[in-house]
């Protein structure tokens, strides 16, 4: 049922037998919805007595645990941002130290754009650390209005993944599709694996695919994203130091 603590239907059945009749005390009792959030649908249905024996069946997807298809669009034009990036051609930059650059060479030529579209992409980092407070949000609203608490998380993923969009479509410009050298290869493929693994996440949990293999993928791909978070974040400060300093 809740792949990212493990927690099964039978886990989840001798927990209701032992008394626990909301989403709220099945969280705190088998630790199932403390992750992604993606099984809360499921854990409401699980305890409607009309759809019980629906529920249990570990293939069961309920309506609401489908995002919205914007969901899995946005994470898959995501990953084939990131893909063209690092498989495609660069974007286009005339030869030559007199020639005049021209809309749009000079978002990834000129200093002064760059350095805007770098601390723009900043923001959008920044943007991405509200997930976890949106999620907070939700899990405090379970106990009192479990279906407004799916919807806040889902609204929260959504979020997420424009906003990891908009960091594809940033880095892309910022960068001109180029990994640069040196540290600047590090940097440029650290963020690509951050956003890469986020976008897959983000397929996963639109609800598009819903195997126990696809599950686990998109579990996997998560934890990977979340666990990059942190040190691409003090790449990108040293890189601000250097730009700034040098």
């Amino acid at each position: 049922m809740c792949v990212c603590a493990g927690v099964t239907s039978g886990t989840l059945c001798d927990a209701v037998n032992r008394g626990c009749n909301s989403v709220a005390a099945l969280r705190e009792q088998t630790g199932a919805g403390r992750g992604c959030g993606g099984c809360l649908p499921q854990l409401i249905d699980f305890l409607d007595p009309a759809r019980t024996l629906e529920a249990r069946d570990p293939t069961h997807v309920p309506a609401g645990a489908r995002v919205s298809p914007g969901l899995g669009l946005l994470g898959a034009t995501a990953l084939a941002g990131v893909a063209a990036t690092l498989a495609g051609p660069a974007l286009p930059l005339s030869a030559g130290l007199t020639v005049v650059r021209r809309w749009p060479e000079v978002l990834w030529t000129d200093t002064r754009l760059q350095t805007l579209t770098g601390y723009a992409l900043l923001g959008v980092f920044a943007l991405a650390m509200l997930l976890p407070l949106i999620k907070l949000w939700g899990r405090r609203r379970l106990a009192a209005a479990p279906q407004a608490a799916v919807r806040i998380q889902s609204g929260g993923r959504l979020f997420h993944a424009a906003v990891g969009l908009a960091a594809v479509a940033l880095g892309l410009v910022h960068s001109g599709g180029r990994l640069g050298a040196n540290f600047n290869v590090l940097l440029a493929a650290s963020t690509a694996a951050l956003l890469g693994l986020g976008a897959v996440s983000t397929v996963m949990v639109a609800g598009a695919l819903r195997s126990r293999l696809a599950v686990r993928l998109g579990t996997g791909a998560r934890l990977v994203h979340m666990a990059l978070l942190w040190p691409v974040l003090a790449l990108v400060g040293i890189h601000l130091f250097a730009v700034l300093t040098f």
